[in-house]
């Protein structure tokens, strides 16, 4: 392996990966960010970053690992509401406890109501 051309960044805080990612954003493209970092099954790092004066309008997001006939995949769901995002993840985290396809379908159809938030399929192969 050419460790030469290896580009690599190691684990960093939430703050850390907040200023890293606006700083490509703004210096590379001369565009304001929005940056929605994700955990797995947990808004704790958005929640936490919004309590910093840099960083109020961090979306409530997460990558929800989602059991489903066998396998796991990952659903970046981005932009929770506010009022209702810790309902959501209590409902989220049930699901994932004790997955049932009806269930499913009730959720992923809750989340796509709000236009406001965005599903996406995360590294899908």
């Amino acid at each position: 392996m050419d460790f030469e051309r290896a580009y690599w960044t190691p684990p960093v805080t939430p703050r850390q990966a907040l200023a890293l990612e606006a700083k490509q954003i703004e210096e590379a493209l001369g565009l304001s960010s929005i940056i929605s970092l994700t955990d797995h099954d947990t808004i704790e790092a958005p929640s936490l970053l919004r309590l910093i004066p840099q960083a109020p309008s961090v979306p409530l997001s997460l990558e929800w690992s989602v059991p489903f006939r066998g396998t796991v995949f990952h659903l970046g769901i981005h932009n929770l509401p506010e009022g209702k995002a810790a309902g959501i993840m209590t409902d989220l985290a049930a699901y994932t406890l004790d997955p049932d396809n009806q269930r499913l379908t009730e959720l992923l159809s809750s989340l796509d109501q709000d236009p406001d938030v965005l599903i996406v399929f995360n590294h899908p192969l």
